[in-house]
């Protein structure tokens, strides 16, 4: 046993495990020192191009591939073969690599693919109209598809559409509406352009009503509009001061005080008519520049609290030179001052801001008096001989013009005065 025991001490585990790995390195050679060599072929036939790998291994294990088909912009995970198709003439450099399952080894290859295509642009489409019941019409154009052509439309009423190379558009109207498609390839500059006349039916529609209402509490130096039309498929507002939004309910914020004439189209659907309304709105300009101020008054320490909005600039002046302007910190909103001298002060808030383009002042008067300080306090002195406490009073206070003392001795017994003296 003993024998054993020392057999499993350290030295001998540390022997053990050595003699392991020189057993794995003679009896799995390949394993350690595997190789794994990148390779493909292809095959051309126009701008279609098949890729096949030619990659090899030492290790045993099976390969992994990763192929890359124009300079790392398309990537292909999966099997030793792929297929990739080429819209435009150009040399591309095509990358496979490749790592045995084991992670023992690791290759990459890479080599160049001509490929020589016509330059084809055509921008020609088709035009489904729908039945007599809507007036609308679906586009298509997928013919035409190259990854780099942009597809600008223009449907004939005045809208364009330029997301993908099919798409859909409503009529407001019935009647003939001439539709263009231009195509541009942005790599090689090809460009083309078709028209066709498009019959788009007239149907009976209802009408949209379009009401909306204001709200100026509801964001400081803003007014909030809200819609309340019947048609809420599609909102244009006009807010009189340069400005557009289609949101249905946007937040405005105007660049001055003034009266703006707010204008609202409400649309629906295609069986509904556009509605128009508007309104005199009227922007006061307050909030970001309402220089309201509170003040508490603490033993002449006098407490300053406005609100602070992030946009805003700030000037407050307590009247006796003290002058605090807009800090750093844009949370600070509380200031404190204390006056050294009594008197009647004249404490103004300045507001500004420049990206409403208002500013607002208040002022408020403060009285400041005397600093009132009361401090009780008393020492003792005890004669033994009378057995008596003779007490000194030692208050200190400034501002009072009459004051009251009263003593309490303890025992039930009081009295009154400045000072005083006990006998028990």
């Amino acid at each position: 046993m003993k024998k054993l025991y020392k057999l499993l001490q350290l030295p001998y585990i540390i022997w053990l495990k050595n003699a392991l790995l020189l057993f794995s390195i003679l009896l799995f050679p390949t394993v350690l020192h595997a190789q794994c060599k990148a390779g493909f072929k292809y095959t051309v036939n126009g701008g279609k191009v098949k890729f096949g790998s030619t990659s090899t291994t030492t290790s045993g294990f099976p390969l992994k591939y990763q192929w890359s088909f124009d300079k790392d912009e398309y990537y292909y995970s999966g099997s030793d073969s792929a297929g990739w198709t080429y819209y435009d003439s150009d040399t591309y450099e095509v990358t496979l690599v490749v790592v045995d399952s084991a992670g023992n080894c690791r290759d990459t290859f890479t080599n160049d693919v001509i490929i020589n295509v016509p330059d084809i642009c055509d921008a020609g489409f088709t035009a489904s109209v729908y039945n007599n019941n809507y007036p609308a019409a679906y586009f298509d154009a997928t013919g035409a598809y190259r990854p780099r052509i942009k597809y600008i439309w223009s449907f004939g009423d005045g809208i364009t559409d330029t997301l993908s190379a099919n798409t859909m558009h409503e009529y407001y109207n019935g009647g003939t509406y001439n539709v263009c498609l231009v195509v541009w390839n942005t790599k090689t500059g090809c460009r083309d352009t078709t028209c066709k006349n498009v019959i788009i039916p007239t149907i009976n529609k209802t009408n949209c009503k379009a009401e909306f209402y204001t709200n100026d509490s509801y964001a400081p130096g803003s007014i909030k509009f809200w819609s309340l039309s019947d048609c809420q498929t599609k909102h244009f507002w006009d807010f009189g001061d340069g400005y557009t939004s289609n949101e249905i309910n946007p937040l405005h914020k105007f660049p001055k005080s003034g009266s703006y004439a707010v204008t609202l189209i409400a649309y629906g659907n295609a069986l509904t008519l556009p509605d128009t309304i508007q309104k005199t709105v009227i922007f006061s300009g307050t909030g970001y520049c309402d220089a309201e101020f509170n003040y508490f008054n603490f033993e002449n320490q006098f407490y300053i609290n406005f609100p602070r909005l992030q946009a805003t600039k700030f000037r407050l002046d307590f009247g006796d030179g003290t002058i605090i302007t807009s800090p750093d910190k844009e949370s600070d909103s509380v200031f404190m001052h204390t006056y050294k001298k009594k008197g009647t002060y004249i404490i103004c808030l300045l507001k500004t801001d420049t990206n409403y383009n208002c500013s607002d002042t208040v002022c408020k008067t403060v009285t400041v008096k005397d600093p009132v300080y009361c401090y009780a306090g008393f020492s003792a002195y005890f004669d033994q001989n009378s057995r008596s406490v003779y007490l000194q009073n030692d208050t200190v206070f400034t501002g009072l013009s009459t004051a009251l003392f009263s003593w309490d001795f303890g025992d039930g017994t009081s009295a009154s005065g400045i000072g005083s003296y006990y006998t028990n």
